[in-house]
């Protein structure tokens, strides 16, 4: 029996219309979506750089 951790992509997911990575981070998260870097911390805050 085989078995997979990744799950099938969903039509429909963001993850299957964009180049997009994440990561998160002792301050929040840093993405990096097509050409756009986007910082968000833990408080809600964001910013976006193109």
């Amino acid at each position: 029996m085989t078995h997979s951790s990744t799950p099938s992509p969903q039509p429909q997911s963001h993850f299957t219309r964009a180049r997009i990575c994440s990561r998160a981070t002792e301050e929040g998260r840093i993405t990096l979506r097509e050409m756009r870097f986007i910082t968000t911390t833990q408080n809600g805050g964001r910013q976006e750089r193109t």
